[in-house]
Protein backbone atom coordinates (compact mmCIF):
# COMPACT_ATOMS: atom_id res chain seq x y z
CA UNK A 1 0.00 0.00 0.00
CA UNK A 2 2.85 2.39 0.63
CA UNK A 3 4.91 1.66 -2.16
CA UNK A 4 1.31 1.99 -4.40
CA UNK A 5 1.30 5.25 -2.77
CA UNK A 6 4.76 6.34 -3.26
CA UNK A 7 4.58 5.32 -7.04
CA UNK A 8 1.54 7.25 -7.42
CA UNK A 9 2.75 10.41 -6.30
CA UNK A 10 6.24 10.23 -8.30
CA UNK A 11 3.95 9.79 -11.44
CA UNK A 12 1.96 13.56 -10.59
CA UNK A 13 5.18 14.93 -9.87
CA UNK A 14 6.63 14.08 -12.96
CA UNK A 15 3.13 14.87 -14.95
CA UNK A 16 4.03 18.22 -13.34
CA UNK A 17 7.20 18.43 -14.17
CA UNK A 18 6.22 17.95 -18.10
CA UNK A 19 3.50 20.30 -18.14
CA UNK A 20 5.73 22.67 -16.41
CA UNK A 21 8.17 22.55 -19.37
CA UNK A 22 5.61 22.22 -22.07
CA UNK A 23 3.89 25.78 -20.65
CA UNK A 24 7.88 27.09 -20.73
CA UNK A 25 7.87 26.36 -23.86
CA UNK A 26 5.06 27.94 -25.22
CA UNK A 27 5.98 31.43 -23.43
CA UNK A 28 9.35 30.90 -25.36
CA UNK A 29 7.94 30.55 -28.65
CA UNK A 30 5.59 33.46 -28.02
CA UNK A 31 8.49 35.55 -27.34
CA UNK A 32 10.45 34.32 -30.17
CA UNK A 33 7.44 34.89 -32.94
CA UNK A 34 8.66 38.65 -33.48
CA UNK A 35 12.23 38.36 -35.38
CA UNK A 36 14.36 40.39 -33.97
CA UNK A 37 16.08 42.83 -36.87
CA UNK A 38 17.92 46.01 -37.20
CA UNK A 39 17.06 49.41 -39.21
CA UNK A 40 18.11 52.33 -40.85
CA UNK A 41 16.45 55.53 -41.15
CA UNK A 42 16.56 56.31 -45.54
CA UNK A 43 18.36 59.40 -45.91
CA UNK A 44 19.05 61.69 -48.75
CA UNK A 45 22.85 61.65 -49.59
CA UNK A 46 25.39 61.04 -52.29
CA UNK A 47 26.80 58.02 -54.37
CA UNK A 48 28.86 57.82 -57.10
CA UNK A 49 31.44 55.28 -59.00
CA UNK A 50 34.51 55.71 -59.94
CA UNK A 51 37.22 55.23 -62.22
CA UNK A 52 40.22 54.51 -60.00
CA UNK A 53 43.90 54.61 -60.79
CA UNK A 54 46.95 54.52 -58.84
CA UNK A 55 50.61 56.22 -58.80
CA UNK A 56 53.43 57.85 -56.33
CA UNK A 57 53.36 60.50 -54.43
CA UNK A 58 56.18 63.23 -56.15
CA UNK A 59 57.58 66.69 -54.80
CA UNK A 60 55.63 69.66 -56.40
CA UNK A 61 58.91 70.79 -56.99
CA UNK A 62 62.24 69.87 -56.80
CA UNK A 63 66.04 71.75 -57.51
CA UNK A 64 69.18 70.35 -58.11
CA UNK A 65 72.09 72.48 -56.63
CA UNK A 66 75.41 72.70 -58.29
CA UNK A 67 78.49 74.72 -57.50
CA UNK A 68 80.33 76.51 -60.53
CA UNK A 69 83.60 76.27 -58.96
CA UNK A 70 85.36 73.09 -58.40
CA UNK A 71 87.41 73.90 -55.42
CA UNK A 72 87.60 71.94 -51.81
CA UNK A 73 84.44 72.40 -49.38
CA UNK A 74 84.78 74.60 -46.78
CA UNK A 75 81.74 74.12 -44.87
CA UNK A 76 78.62 72.26 -45.18
CA UNK A 77 75.48 73.70 -43.58
CA UNK A 78 72.31 71.41 -43.77
CA UNK A 79 72.04 67.55 -43.80
CA UNK A 80 69.68 65.54 -45.19
CA UNK A 81 65.59 66.17 -43.83
CA UNK A 82 66.72 69.81 -42.78
CA UNK A 83 63.89 72.72 -43.71
CA UNK A 84 65.55 75.39 -45.98
CA UNK A 85 64.26 78.85 -47.34
CA UNK A 86 65.32 80.02 -50.74
CA UNK A 87 68.68 81.65 -50.20
CA UNK A 88 69.69 79.36 -47.54
CA UNK A 89 73.42 79.01 -47.50
CA UNK A 90 73.25 75.26 -48.19
CA UNK A 91 77.27 74.82 -48.07
CA UNK A 92 80.64 76.92 -48.89
CA UNK A 93 83.67 76.29 -51.36
CA UNK A 94 87.18 77.50 -50.04
CA UNK A 95 88.54 80.58 -51.36
CA UNK A 96 91.22 81.09 -50.91
CA UNK A 97 93.37 80.42 -53.92
CA UNK A 98 90.80 83.34 -55.64
CA UNK A 99 91.27 85.78 -53.23
CA UNK A 100 94.85 85.79 -53.68
CA UNK A 101 94.24 86.05 -57.84
CA UNK A 102 91.77 88.86 -57.34
CA UNK A 103 94.56 90.64 -55.65
CA UNK A 104 96.73 90.34 -58.58
CA UNK A 105 94.28 90.99 -60.69
CA UNK A 106 93.61 94.56 -59.16
CA UNK A 107 97.00 95.32 -59.38
CA UNK A 108 96.79 94.56 -62.76
CA UNK A 109 93.97 96.54 -63.38
CA UNK A 110 95.31 99.49 -61.70
CA UNK A 111 98.23 99.76 -63.88
CA UNK A 112 95.99 99.11 -67.25
CA UNK A 113 93.60 101.92 -65.90
CA UNK A 114 96.84 103.92 -65.54
CA UNK A 115 97.88 103.34 -68.86
CA UNK A 116 94.22 104.30 -70.31
CA UNK A 117 95.30 107.76 -68.50
CA UNK A 118 98.41 107.85 -70.12
CA UNK A 119 97.71 107.20 -73.39
CA UNK A 120 94.41 109.65 -73.72
CA UNK A 121 96.86 112.14 -72.42
CA UNK A 122 98.96 111.54 -75.34
CA UNK A 123 95.88 111.75 -77.74
CA UNK A 124 94.93 115.38 -76.20
CA UNK A 125 98.94 116.72 -77.05
CA UNK A 126 99.98 114.98 -80.00
CA UNK A 127 98.75 117.69 -82.04
CA UNK A 128 100.06 120.59 -79.40
CA UNK A 129 103.09 122.95 -79.85
CA UNK A 130 105.37 121.00 -77.61
CA UNK A 131 106.68 117.52 -79.46
CA UNK A 132 108.75 117.16 -76.57
CA UNK A 133 105.97 116.95 -73.67
CA UNK A 134 104.61 114.29 -75.55
CA UNK A 135 108.03 112.63 -76.06
CA UNK A 136 108.67 112.76 -72.24
CA UNK A 137 105.17 111.75 -71.50
CA UNK A 138 105.31 108.81 -73.64
CA UNK A 139 108.95 107.72 -72.14
CA UNK A 140 107.27 108.11 -68.60
CA UNK A 141 104.24 105.32 -69.76
CA UNK A 142 106.45 103.35 -71.20
CA UNK A 143 108.59 103.54 -67.83
CA UNK A 144 105.83 103.18 -65.65
CA UNK A 145 104.62 100.25 -67.69
CA UNK A 146 107.90 98.55 -67.43
CA UNK A 147 108.01 98.97 -63.97
CA UNK A 148 104.71 97.20 -63.91
CA UNK A 149 106.28 94.75 -66.34
CA UNK A 150 109.48 93.92 -63.94
CA UNK A 151 107.31 93.70 -60.88
CA UNK A 152 104.76 91.47 -62.47
CA UNK A 153 107.33 88.99 -63.56
CA UNK A 154 108.97 88.80 -60.10
CA UNK A 155 105.88 87.85 -58.84
CA UNK A 156 105.89 85.43 -61.47
CA UNK A 157 109.22 83.88 -61.51
CA UNK A 158 108.85 83.14 -57.99
CA UNK A 159 105.43 81.41 -58.52
CA UNK A 160 106.92 79.38 -61.17
CA UNK A 161 109.71 78.17 -59.06
CA UNK A 162 106.48 77.55 -56.33
CA UNK A 163 104.44 75.62 -59.00
CA UNK A 164 107.30 73.28 -60.08
CA UNK A 165 107.46 72.31 -56.56
CA UNK A 166 104.33 71.86 -55.95
CA UNK A 167 103.16 74.32 -53.28
CA UNK A 168 100.49 76.68 -55.43
CA UNK A 169 97.60 75.57 -57.37
CA UNK A 170 97.43 75.32 -61.34
CA UNK A 171 94.37 77.84 -61.01
CA UNK A 172 96.88 80.65 -59.52
CA UNK A 173 99.24 79.73 -61.35
CA UNK A 174 97.15 80.66 -64.62
CA UNK A 175 96.26 83.50 -63.05
CA UNK A 176 99.72 85.16 -62.41
CA UNK A 177 100.71 84.08 -65.97
CA UNK A 178 98.23 85.71 -67.05
CA UNK A 179 98.84 89.43 -65.27
CA UNK A 180 102.25 88.94 -66.39
CA UNK A 181 101.72 88.49 -70.35
CA UNK A 182 98.94 91.48 -70.35
CA UNK A 183 101.77 93.87 -67.99
CA UNK A 184 104.41 93.03 -71.03
CA UNK A 185 101.75 93.69 -73.68
CA UNK A 186 101.07 96.66 -71.91
CA UNK A 187 104.94 97.33 -71.73
CA UNK A 188 105.17 96.90 -75.49
CA UNK A 189 102.44 99.12 -76.75
CA UNK A 190 103.69 101.84 -74.49
CA UNK A 191 107.18 101.33 -75.55
CA UNK A 192 105.92 101.65 -79.66
CA UNK A 193 103.92 104.32 -78.54
CA UNK A 194 107.18 106.21 -76.96
CA UNK A 195 108.89 105.22 -80.49
CA UNK A 196 106.18 106.60 -82.69
CA UNK A 197 105.76 109.92 -80.71
CA UNK A 198 109.47 110.28 -81.49
CA UNK A 199 109.77 109.59 -85.08
CA UNK A 200 106.45 109.72 -86.73
CA UNK A 201 104.62 112.89 -88.33
CA UNK A 202 102.11 114.36 -86.24
CA UNK A 203 99.34 112.49 -88.01
CA UNK A 204 100.57 109.20 -87.82
CA UNK A 205 101.21 110.07 -84.20
CA UNK A 206 97.52 111.00 -83.64
CA UNK A 207 96.50 107.91 -85.06
CA UNK A 208 99.15 105.85 -83.01
CA UNK A 209 98.20 107.60 -80.51
CA UNK A 210 94.67 106.72 -80.58
CA UNK A 211 95.62 102.93 -81.13
CA UNK A 212 97.92 103.00 -78.25
CA UNK A 213 94.23 104.52 -76.10
CA UNK A 214 92.03 101.87 -77.99
CA UNK A 215 94.83 98.99 -76.75
CA UNK A 216 95.17 100.42 -73.04
CA UNK A 217 91.79 100.90 -73.25
CA UNK A 218 90.92 97.11 -74.04
CA UNK A 219 93.83 95.80 -71.02
CA UNK A 220 91.79 98.02 -68.50
CA UNK A 221 88.36 96.17 -69.81
CA UNK A 222 89.81 92.75 -69.84
CA UNK A 223 91.53 93.36 -66.65
CA UNK A 224 88.28 94.77 -65.14
CA UNK A 225 86.36 91.49 -66.78
CA UNK A 226 89.02 88.90 -65.08
CA UNK A 227 88.33 90.70 -61.42
CA UNK A 228 85.08 90.67 -61.75
CA UNK A 229 84.63 87.00 -62.62
CA UNK A 230 87.08 86.28 -59.92
CA UNK A 231 84.61 88.07 -57.80
CA UNK A 232 81.66 86.52 -58.94
CA UNK A 233 83.37 83.26 -58.22
CA UNK A 234 84.27 84.60 -54.64
CA UNK A 235 80.15 85.13 -54.54
CA UNK A 236 79.70 81.60 -56.05
CA UNK A 237 81.28 80.21 -53.19
CA UNK A 238 78.23 80.64 -51.16
CA UNK A 239 76.18 78.00 -52.62
CA UNK A 240 72.61 78.67 -51.75
CA UNK A 241 69.31 76.79 -52.21
CA UNK A 242 66.99 78.17 -54.99
CA UNK A 243 63.53 77.35 -53.10
CA UNK A 244 61.69 76.76 -49.69
CA UNK A 245 61.77 72.76 -48.97
CA UNK A 246 63.48 69.58 -47.61
CA UNK A 247 66.78 68.70 -47.95
CA UNK A 248 66.22 65.26 -49.96
CA UNK A 249 70.19 64.35 -50.92
CA UNK A 250 73.29 65.95 -49.86
CA UNK A 251 76.68 64.29 -51.24
CA UNK A 252 78.88 67.40 -49.95
CA UNK A 253 81.67 66.82 -47.52
CA UNK A 254 83.60 69.29 -45.74
CA UNK A 255 87.47 68.97 -46.42
CA UNK A 256 86.75 67.46 -50.38
CA UNK A 257 86.30 68.12 -53.61
CA UNK A 258 82.96 67.80 -55.30
CA UNK A 259 82.29 64.63 -57.00
CA UNK A 260 81.90 64.84 -60.60
CA UNK A 261 79.39 61.72 -60.90
CA UNK A 262 76.69 63.07 -57.74
CA UNK A 263 74.48 66.23 -57.22
CA UNK A 264 75.82 67.97 -54.23
CA UNK A 265 72.49 69.24 -52.96
CA UNK A 266 68.44 67.99 -53.70
CA UNK A 267 66.11 70.27 -52.21
CA UNK A 268 62.59 68.90 -52.50
CA UNK A 269 59.59 71.22 -51.69
CA UNK A 270 56.80 69.02 -50.23
CA UNK A 271 54.69 71.72 -49.45
CA UNK A 272 52.05 70.16 -52.31
CA UNK A 273 52.99 66.68 -53.82
CA UNK A 274 52.12 65.50 -57.32
CA UNK A 275 50.47 62.37 -58.16
CA UNK A 276 51.32 61.16 -61.92
CA UNK A 277 48.57 59.19 -63.16
CA UNK A 278 47.79 57.03 -66.62
CA UNK A 279 44.27 57.20 -67.31
CA UNK A 280 42.53 55.89 -70.67
CA UNK A 281 40.77 57.34 -73.30
CA UNK A 282 37.45 56.65 -72.03
CA UNK A 283 37.99 59.30 -69.80
CA UNK A 284 40.71 61.87 -70.94
CA UNK A 285 38.08 64.63 -72.66
CA UNK A 286 36.03 64.63 -69.02
CA UNK A 287 38.72 65.43 -67.26
CA UNK A 288 39.63 69.58 -67.27
CA UNK A 289 42.09 71.56 -65.30
CA UNK A 290 41.45 72.42 -61.78
CA UNK A 291 38.71 69.95 -61.52
CA UNK A 292 38.62 68.42 -57.81
CA UNK A 293 39.07 64.72 -57.16
CA UNK A 294 39.33 62.15 -54.04
CA UNK A 295 42.82 60.94 -53.75
CA UNK A 296 43.56 57.89 -51.24
CA UNK A 297 46.75 57.72 -49.41
CA UNK A 298 46.25 54.77 -47.60
CA UNK A 299 49.61 55.64 -45.42
CA UNK A 300 48.72 58.50 -44.50
CA UNK A 301 44.85 58.57 -43.92
CA UNK A 302 41.93 56.05 -44.39
CA UNK A 303 40.16 59.27 -45.93
CA UNK A 304 40.17 60.59 -49.18
CA UNK A 305 42.08 63.70 -49.32
CA UNK A 306 40.90 66.43 -51.57
CA UNK A 307 43.14 66.52 -54.96
CA UNK A 308 43.19 69.36 -57.58
CA UNK A 309 44.17 68.46 -61.85
CA UNK A 310 47.10 70.30 -62.63
CA UNK A 311 47.97 69.24 -65.88
CA UNK A 312 46.51 66.72 -68.29
CA UNK A 313 48.91 65.60 -71.26
CA UNK A 314 46.78 65.87 -74.72
CA UNK A 315 49.15 63.28 -76.56
CA UNK A 316 49.33 59.69 -75.29
CA UNK A 317 52.17 58.33 -74.49
CA UNK A 318 53.84 55.02 -75.57
CA UNK A 319 51.53 52.94 -73.55
CA UNK A 320 48.47 54.26 -75.40
CA UNK A 321 47.50 56.31 -71.48
CA UNK A 322 47.45 60.33 -70.71
CA UNK A 323 49.83 61.71 -68.09
CA UNK A 324 47.32 63.47 -65.53
CA UNK A 325 49.22 65.52 -62.48
CA UNK A 326 47.09 65.88 -59.64
CA UNK A 327 48.03 68.26 -56.81
CA UNK A 328 47.63 67.66 -53.22
CA UNK A 329 48.25 70.45 -50.43
CA UNK A 330 50.65 68.83 -48.31
CA UNK A 331 50.91 71.62 -45.21
CA UNK A 332 51.32 69.12 -42.57
CA UNK A 333 54.20 67.72 -44.35
CA UNK A 334 52.19 63.98 -43.50
CA UNK A 335 52.53 62.97 -47.15
CA UNK A 336 56.32 61.73 -48.02
CA UNK A 337 58.05 61.10 -51.29
CA UNK A 338 56.82 57.87 -53.20
CA UNK A 339 53.75 57.03 -50.95
CA UNK A 340 51.62 54.93 -52.90
CA UNK A 341 48.41 56.52 -53.71
CA UNK A 342 44.55 55.88 -55.24
CA UNK A 343 43.11 58.81 -57.72
CA UNK A 344 39.41 58.15 -58.22
CA UNK A 345 37.49 60.19 -60.94
CA UNK A 346 33.70 60.35 -60.87
CA UNK A 347 31.75 57.80 -63.40
CA UNK A 348 28.64 58.40 -62.09
CA UNK A 349 27.14 60.72 -59.11
CA UNK A 350 23.77 60.98 -57.41
CA UNK A 351 23.53 64.17 -55.21
CA UNK A 352 20.66 64.88 -53.06
CA UNK A 353 18.58 61.51 -53.42
CA UNK A 354 17.23 58.48 -51.66
CA UNK A 355 20.23 56.18 -50.41
CA UNK A 356 20.02 53.16 -48.26
CA UNK A 357 23.04 50.00 -47.84
CA UNK A 358 23.72 47.64 -50.70
CA UNK A 359 22.85 44.79 -48.09
CA UNK A 360 19.36 46.05 -47.21
CA UNK A 361 18.44 45.38 -50.99
CA UNK A 362 17.31 41.49 -51.76
CA UNK A 363 17.75 40.49 -55.35
CA UNK A 364 15.93 37.75 -55.65
CA UNK A 365 13.85 35.92 -58.06
CA UNK A 366 14.44 38.96 -61.19
CA UNK A 367 12.89 41.37 -58.71
CA UNK A 368 15.01 43.76 -56.18
CA UNK A 369 12.99 44.61 -53.09
CA UNK A 370 13.67 45.80 -49.24
CA UNK A 371 11.32 45.91 -46.26
CA UNK A 372 10.36 48.48 -44.51
CA UNK A 373 9.47 48.52 -41.11
CA UNK A 374 6.13 50.42 -39.25
CA UNK A 375 4.72 50.10 -35.33
CA UNK A 376 6.98 46.37 -34.98
CA UNK A 377 5.47 44.75 -39.09
CA UNK A 378 7.91 44.68 -41.76
CA UNK A 379 6.31 45.58 -45.57
CA UNK A 380 7.88 43.92 -48.84
CA UNK A 381 8.85 46.85 -51.16
CA UNK A 382 9.79 46.54 -55.13
CA UNK A 383 12.79 49.18 -55.74
CA UNK A 384 14.16 50.56 -58.97
CA UNK A 385 17.85 50.92 -58.17
CA UNK A 386 20.01 53.57 -59.70
CA UNK A 387 23.70 53.88 -58.97
CA UNK A 388 25.47 51.42 -56.74
CA UNK A 389 29.17 51.31 -55.77
CA UNK A 390 28.66 48.20 -54.03
CA UNK A 391 28.28 49.52 -50.44
CA UNK A 392 25.66 51.85 -50.83
CA UNK A 393 22.87 52.31 -53.36
CA UNK A 394 20.16 55.09 -55.16
CA UNK A 395 16.49 53.96 -54.63
CA UNK A 396 14.73 55.89 -57.46
CA UNK A 397 11.61 54.41 -56.92
CA UNK A 398 10.00 52.36 -53.65
CA UNK A 399 11.76 54.14 -50.94
CA UNK A 400 11.00 57.66 -49.03
CA UNK A 401 12.96 59.69 -46.89
CA UNK A 402 12.40 58.95 -43.50
CA UNK A 403 11.55 55.05 -43.89
CA UNK A 404 12.78 52.59 -41.52
CA UNK A 405 14.90 50.04 -43.96
CA UNK A 406 15.67 46.60 -42.69
CA UNK A 407 19.60 46.61 -43.13
CA UNK A 408 20.35 43.17 -40.59
CA UNK A 409 17.98 40.21 -40.77
CA UNK A 410 16.07 40.84 -43.71
CA UNK A 411 17.24 37.23 -45.29
CA UNK A 412 14.76 35.80 -42.34
CA UNK A 413 11.34 37.33 -42.66
CA UNK A 414 8.52 37.80 -45.37
CA UNK A 415 6.32 40.65 -46.21
CA UNK A 416 3.76 41.39 -42.90
CA UNK A 417 6.29 39.61 -40.15
CA UNK A 418 6.34 41.38 -36.62
CA UNK A 419 9.59 42.30 -36.06
CA UNK A 420 11.56 43.49 -33.25
CA UNK A 421 14.15 45.96 -33.86
CA UNK A 422 17.50 46.10 -32.07
CA UNK A 423 19.80 48.86 -32.19
CA UNK A 424 23.34 46.72 -30.78
CA UNK A 425 24.53 45.46 -33.93
CA UNK A 426 26.03 42.11 -32.10
CA UNK A 427 22.33 41.39 -30.99
CA UNK A 428 20.73 41.81 -34.19
CA UNK A 429 23.28 39.55 -35.99
CA UNK A 430 22.84 37.26 -32.91
CA UNK A 431 19.36 37.27 -33.20
CA UNK A 432 18.91 36.65 -36.91
CA UNK A 433 21.43 33.96 -36.58
CA UNK A 434 19.14 32.18 -33.82
CA UNK A 435 16.17 32.33 -35.74
CA UNK A 436 18.60 30.86 -38.78
CA UNK A 437 19.36 27.80 -37.04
Amino acid sequence: MNCKNITLVAALVVTMAFTGCSSQKTTDEQVSDATSVEVAVAQNGTVETNYVYSGKTAPVETADVFSTINVKVKKVNFDIGDVVNAGDILFEMDTESYATSLKVQQANYTAAKANVSTAQTALNTVNGASMQMQIENARVAMENAKLARDTVKIDFDNKSVLFTQGYIAQTEMDAVKDTYTKAETAYNQASQAYELTKGQLVEENTQKAQDALNAAQASANAAAAQMESIQKSIRDAKVKSPINGVVTENNVTAGTVLSSTAVPFVISNTSSVIVDVSVSEQIINSLANGQSVGVKIAAVSPDKLNGTIKTINPAANAKGTYDVDIEISNTSGAIKSGMFAEVSFDKEKGENTVVVTRDAVVSKNNEDYVFIEKDGVVTKTIVVMGIDDGETVQILKGVNVGDNVVVKGQTYINDGDSVEVVKDDSNAVESTETKGE
